[in-house]
């Protein structure tokens, strides 16, 4: 990997729901306002970098929320891949299971909305700006 640098505009600091023993994930707030590994295609409030990991419960976690910031893969990704978070808060690639691909300018009616021919992500935390060939590799995600 080459030696890419990171643009973090905005970190917000929020308590941790227990240890989390990993960085570079996409994490969010639960329901009782703490932060924890997003799980598998979950939006996500952000992403916890290397070296600010929590150690203990209701520890102050910074969470960048805006910016491009290094985030570790749990499967292969392309440059400009719509990323998503798996169940240990890994980016991976927006797959046809949480995304819905109109093709041939079809239509297609989900709920109240009418989409043709595109993509609609429903669980989209940034996009790969690197590509990576497998799991636990980095890659800089610009969030969403």
């Amino acid at each position: 990997m080459a030696n890419f640098s990171e643009q973090l505009i905005l970190t917000t600091t929020i308590p941790s729901g227990a240890a989390i023993t990993s960085g570079a994930v996409f994490v969010k707030v639960n329901s009782s306002g703490k932060v924890e590994l997003a799980s598998t295609s979950e939006k996500s409030l952000g992403v916890l970098r290397l070296g600010d990991t929590p150690t203990i419960l209701d520890e102050d976690t910074p969470v960048v929320v805006s910016g491009i910031v290094m985030v570790r893969t749990g499967a292969a990704v392309s440059i400009m891949d719509p990323v998503t978070s798996d169940s240990s808060g890994r980016a991976i690639p927006v797959t046809a299971a949480i995304a819905t691909v109109i093709t041939g300018g079809a239509t297609a009616t989900l709920g109240a909305i009418n989409v043709t021919g595109g993509k609609l992500p429903i669980a989209t935390n940034g996009f790969a700006l690197d590509a990576a060939s497998g799991a636990n590799e980095y890659i800089r995600v610009r969030l969403v």
